[in-house]
Formats: structure tokens, C-alpha cells, sequence
């Protein structure tokens, strides 16, 4: 059973709508997957260090500016790579004070001879700027790491997502189905806002021990598991 499987099970059971022969009743599976999907979106917003993997990325040739269509938050850029992930060599990141440093100018060179010197992520978190460009004519390759969101075919398909987000997305796919019959039961909507509290509740508990743990960001290592290839 995947986790999307055991966990519309689980909330259906919470919502006693699982009877033996009579499963997901009230609140389908179809609408019970896109609640879960949902409180991945939110959950998203405030713990994106939950969602991060390393990928490969094309680097787009003759430009500076990348932004990799399949990452919606870059942390760090590892380096350059093979194709396969393995990263060849690392680069420099730049700080905000020195992301307009001039370096001279730059003159023309065999796309064999290229090296990446430096990076710079954008506030957006999105985009990030590689000096010098990579050239034209040859395909180039680094390994980043950035946080994405599984799609509904992908958990569908058996994609997993952090196992800490389980029990904060219980919480929000109830508060979601509960909603539906709250409109005109006082009681009932009490009951889906203290599901929603408990949602924000366990992501800042959670946060508050993440940051109790120190972790250094710059002890990188060239044998990183890739997820997947962007």
C-alpha cells in the first residue's frame, strides 16, 4: 500500500466513512487525495526544507540566468556534473554584496575549455545566475538542490513525500472534509478549526526543532543520491 493509499484510508476511517462495504461514502477518494494535496501545498509555504533532493539540471547555453522548470525553491547549487549527477567540480556562491562584482572582460573560449566559476540564487528562490555563461554547442550539467511538490499522478503513481507531513496533513484534510458539513453546524466547524490548528501546531513544532538542530550547509560531499533529472 503507498502512502497515498494508507493515508485516504486513514482519514476516511477518521471520518467514519470506511464502513465495510461502504468506503468513502460521504467524501470520495478523488476529493479526499486533492485535501491531502492541498495541505502539501500549505505545509509547503513553511517547512520547504521538507521538500528538498538533489536533481540535474541542464544549464541553458549562452545564458546566465537558469531556472529549472521542475524546482520551486533552490538552495544550493553542488556544482557541475555529469549528466548522471556526479558532480565534477564546485562553485563559488556569491553574497548579496558582491552578486554586480565585475570580473573583467570576458572574452571568447572553446566550450571544451569552459569552467563555471560562481553562482547566485535569486530572492525568488527560483533562479539562480552562473558566471561565466555556459557556452553554446555542448550540453552542460549541474547538480542543484531544490524542493518540488509531487503532483497528484505522481503520488498516484506511488510517490511518496516526508513522512513528518503525515500527520500535519491528516489534520488538514479533516479540517478540509469538515468544512463541507460545518457551513451549517456550529459545532462541526469548531471542531474542523481545531483540526486547522492542529495542522499549523505540529509544522511549528516541528520548525522549533529543526532549528534546535545545528546543521553545517557547506559540508557538501560529490557522492549525492540524485532524485531525478530536470
Amino acid at each position: 500500500m503507498t502512502m497515498l493509499q494508507d493515508l485516504t484510508r486513514e482519514i476516511s476511517v477518521d471520518l467514519n466513512d470506511y464502513a465495510a462495504g461502504h468506503e468513502f461514502t460521504t467524501w470520495t477518494e478523488d476529493q479526499i487525495i486533492d485535501y491531502i494535496l492541498d495541505g502539501l501545498h500549505v505545509a509547503f509555504t513553511f517547512r520547504k526544507d521538507l521538500f528538498l533532493h538533489p536533481a540535474v539540471i541542464e544549464l541553458t547555453a549562452g545564458s546566465s540566468i537558469q531556472k529549472p522548470c521542475n524546482c520551486l525553491d533552490i538552495s544550493r547549487v553542488y556544482g557541475i556534473s555529469t549528466k548522471d549527477g556526479r558532480v565534477l567540480y564546485g562553485l563559488r556562491k556569491r553574497k548579496d554584496s558582491d552578486k554586480l562584482q565585475w570580473y573583467g572582460k570576458t572574452c571568447p573560449v572553446n566550450p571544451k575549455n569552459w569552467r563555471g566559476r560562481d553562482y547566485f540564487i535569486e530572492a525568488s528562490g527560483d533562479t539562480f545566475f552562473i558566471e561565466p555563461a555556459p557556452p553554446i554547442g555542448q550540453h552542460t550539467y549541474a547538480l542543484v538542490e531544490c524542493a518540488t511538490i509531487p503532483t497528484r499522478e505522481e503520488l498516484i503513481n506511488g510517490a511518496d513525500f516526508p513522512t513528518e507531513l503525515k500527520a500535519p496533513v491528516i489534520q488538514w484534510a479533516l479540517f478540509r472534509a469538515k468544512m463541507v458539513d460545518g457551513e451549517n453546524n456550529s459545532t462541526i466547524y469548531t471542531v474542523a478549526n481545531m483540526h486547522q490548528a492542529t495542522f499549523f501546531q505540529l509544522l511549528q513544532v516541528q520548525f522549533q526543532l529543526k532549528d534546535s538542530v545545528e546543521v553545517d550547509p557547506q559540508n557538501s560531499t560529490t557522492n549525492v543520491k540524485v532524485a531525478g533529472n530536470g
